[in-house]
Parts: structure tokens; C-alpha cells; sequence
């Protein structure tokens, strides 16, 4: 499962009815830790109009291109947004190596490299320290906490890092929460010799261990909840690391027949957890886990639990966030709108299984929510084959949701709702 990473990216809406109370900077890997909402799905969360916010979705350079720092949000190459995670004005995300961000209340946003450098060769570095120094292998789970600072996870240093100040080139610093404390140099993913040690053990520092740390989510009490993999037979952790920084094993997945075996991304509400998922027959599923490692399925199965999928399609249902009260969630080309209860409701999204727009379709042009298109990369681009590929974020009335089409056009579009 631990296979080299080539992300795609987002896209961006802003749906349902409006969040009086606004998001409390704890946002997480493809959701948000949001402080309330009052969108219930009653009136039934159509949004009106999809607006392309930042990105190109017609970009047909180089799919290797990567901006510099500084550049305008719609301007090529485009940003390779892998993850989407609002903290305050900021969305932030991470690209390969590295952690960027756009300071959304800009008159002109621009795209800004906070740390770390994607290296052109094959083996990456893993070292904390300044900002402007410090490097990473591959990064896969990003979150903010409630005092503005990042958590991120390292996949090849089996590392969970946090980075202080992001936005204040000066102060901005990375250190080690838990796990390998590096520095590492020549890590080579094909190469197991150079790999830092991995494992499962509970404890603070360097006395936790991790097997290739993925999707994570914060509570407003400052819990980490990463998803991760025990080292003996691969079987899906969700880990746990608590405010005073001691990791341990919440729940493990795979455990019963015909249940979830795999996660892609997380999100929370009021300290439970919630999971896109899938089986070993990529039926999907949205799962919760309480603070007891309890699982319950919210609601999950084939294309029949999920429509408008067509028959024999998977749904591919790997983003997840929410408005604070119910859940938001996305795959096959559609987004929906879960309540706790299992009832789910189409919001935006046209089916759309591979990555290339239909003829005749502008995505440059704004477009009625339920008749977006929202493209996904397929195949080897993505995360380990078919990983965490729709990454979606809800923050005070707007959904952002990252997509990414003809093999190398990233982007982010932006929906108004009623």
C-alpha cells in the first residue's frame, strides 16, 4: 500500500445555507472541524452556481510543471493542490514535498510556499528546523489547529510534524510531533534499506512509531486522528495522538466481513470521527468512530446507496467534510449531502469517471451547481492507484472541492448558493 505519491487537485464551490458561526481554524485532511452551522439539508442544500476560483482546468503543459512562489492563483502551471484545509483567510494545502498556501482575503491571492522543496531526483530528505530549511519525503494528511499552526504527515519518515507560524516567514518553523525525529537524507521509497524504521508503538516522541501515516483530522480540543497501517499485515489503524502528544491506537479496520477496509480521508464533529471508505470490492463507505474506537456505518455500499451512480459503477466516495452538523461528501463525479441518520441528498455534480471534460462543456464559464463537471485524475496518478483523490473542505457557506483534468490541469472552482 505504500507506494510513491503523484497528487492531483481541487476545486472549489460554496453551497448550502450560510454558517452564522463560521469555522473555528480547525480544518483537516479533504474536511473541517467547524464550530456549528445550521444547514440541515432541509431546504435541500442546492447550490446555485459554479464559478472557477483558482487553477486552470484546460492547462495542457507539462503535467511535471510546478509553480514558483508568488504566482497568481490562475495562472500556469497551476498549483497541484493534494489536499485542501482552511484556517482563518488561509488555504492551505500540500503539493508532493511541500506545504503551501493562498491568503484568500487578498484583492489578488497568490499562491505561497511555506516549506519545503520536491527534490527532481528519486530520494528525498526529511529535516525539521526553519521553515526555509526544512524538508519532507512525501506529505499525505494536512490540518490546522484552533492556534493556527499545521500538522502534517510524512508518509516515507513516518512522521507527524507541526508546523508554527506559516504564515510569518521569519518565525515559521517545523518540528516533530511524533515519530522518526530524522534528520534523514537519501530516503528512497524503492530502496527499504534507506526507509526510517516502522511500526505501530504507542508513546510520545520518538517512542511513537508509524507504518506510512496518511489522512488526519484535529478536534477543538487538539486531538490528531491520523489513519495508519499495522506493520504485520497491513490492516488500516486509526491512530490517535492526544494534546500532551502520546500516540495510540484507536480502532482498527477489517475486522468483521464485508466492512470497510481502507480510509482516504477524514473529518470530525464534535469529537467523533468520520471516514470516506471502501472495501476490498470498492463498495464505499462513510463510517464514524466514536473516542472509544466504536465503528458504525453511516451509510455505505455499491451505486445502489449512492445515486444518481450508474448501475455496476463504483461511487469512489473518498471526500469528506462538514458544516458542523452533518456531513458533506463526494465521489463519482457528484457531491452529496449526508445526514447522521443515512439520508443522503445529490448537491452538485454530474457524473464524470474519467478526467476529461465532455464536448462542448467550458469549464471556464460559471454553470448551474447540479450540472458541474468535476473530474477527477484516474489510474496511476493518483494516490496509491485509486487513493485520496477528492478532496473537499466547507468553511462559512462555501465547499471547496479540487479537481483535476486531461492528465494535467488542476483547479478549483467555486459555487454560490441560496
Amino acid at each position: 500500500m505504500r507506494s510513491s505519491i503523484f497528487g492531483l487537485v481541487a476545486l472549489l464551490f460554496a453551497c448550502g445555507t450560510s454558517n452564522p458561526n463560521g469555522n473555528d481554524g480547525g480544518t483537516n485532511d479533504g474536511g473541517n472541524n467547524n464550530d456549528g452551522g445550521n444547514n440541515d439539508g432541509s431546504s435541500g442544500g442546492f447550490c446555485s452556481q459554479g464559478t472557477l476560483y483558482a487553477g486552470n482546468p484546460l492547462f495542457t503543459g507539462d503535467p511535471l510543471s510546478r509553480p514558483t512562489s508568488g504566482t497568481a492563483i490562475k495562472a500556469d502551471p497551476p498549483l497541484v493542490w493534494q489536499t485542501l484545509v482552511i484556517s482563518g483567510t488561509h488555504l492551505y494545502t500540500r503539493q508532493e514535498s511541500e506545504v503551501w498556501s493562498v491568503d484568500m482575503s487578498a484583492a489578488s491571492p497568490v499562491e505561497t510556499k511555506i516549506a519545503g522543496t520536491t527534490p527532481s531526483g528519486s530520494t528525498y530528505d526529511f529535516k525539521a528546523g526553519p521553515c526555509s530549511s526544512a524538508s519532507f519525503t512525501q506529505l499525505r494528511g494536512l490540518g490546522a489547529m484552533s492556534d493556527g499552526s499545521l500538522v502534517a504527515a510524512d508518509y516515507w519518515a513516518n512522521s507527524i510534524v507541526k508546523i508554527s507560524n506559516p504564515d510569518n516567514p521569519g518565525t515559521c518553523t517545523v518540528s516533530v510531533i511524533v515519530g522518526t525525529a530524522g534528520p534523514l537524507t537519501g530516503v528512497d521509497p524503492s530502496d527499504s534499506n534507506t526507509l526510517p524504521p516502522a511500526g505501530n508503538a504507542n508513546g510520545k516522541g520518538a517512542a511513537g512509531s508509524f507504518n506510512g501515516p496518511q489522512a488526519l483530522t484535529i478536534d477543538g480540543s487538539g486531538n490528531i486522528f491520523l489513519v495508519d497501517h499495522r506493520v504485520s499485515d497491513d490492516a488500516t489503524l486509526i491512530r490517535r495522538i492526544d494534546p500532551s502528544g502520546f500516540a495510540s491506537t484507536l480502532a482498527t479496520l477489517g475486522t468483521s466481513p464485508g466492512a470497510p477496509t481502507d480510509i482516504t480521508n477524514l473529518t470530525n464533529i464534535n469529537g467523533t470521527i468520520y471516514a470516506a471508505a471502501r472495501d476490498d470490492i470498492n463498495n464505499s463507505y462513510v463510517i464514524s468512530i466514536d473516542l472509544q474506537g466504536n465503528i458504525t456505518t453511516v451509510l455505505g455500499g455499491g451505486s445502489d446507496k449512492f445515486p444518481p451512480v450508474s448501475s455496476g459503477t463504483d461511487p469512489a466516495v473518498t471526500g469528506i467534510t462538514n458544516d458542523g452538523k452533518n456531513l458533506i461528501v463526494a465521489g463519482d463525479g457528484f457531491v452529496w449531502y449526508l445526514k447522521l441518520d443515512g439520508t443522503l441528498t445529490q448537491i452538485a455534480g454530474t457524473e464524470n469517471t474519467i478526467d476529461f471534460f465532455t464536448t462542448g462543456y467550458d469549464p471556464l464559464q460559471p454553470h448551474p451547481a447540479m450540472q458541474l463537471e468535476l473530474p477527477t485524475a484516474i489510474g496511476s496518478a493518483d494516490e496509491d492507484g485509486t487513493g485520496s483523490f477528492n478532496h473537499i473542505v466547507y468553511d462559512n457557506g462555501a465547499l471547496y472541492y479540487r479537481g483535476f483534468a486531461d492528465g494535467s490541469s488542476a483547479f478549483i472552482e467555486k459555487i454560490a448558493c441560496p
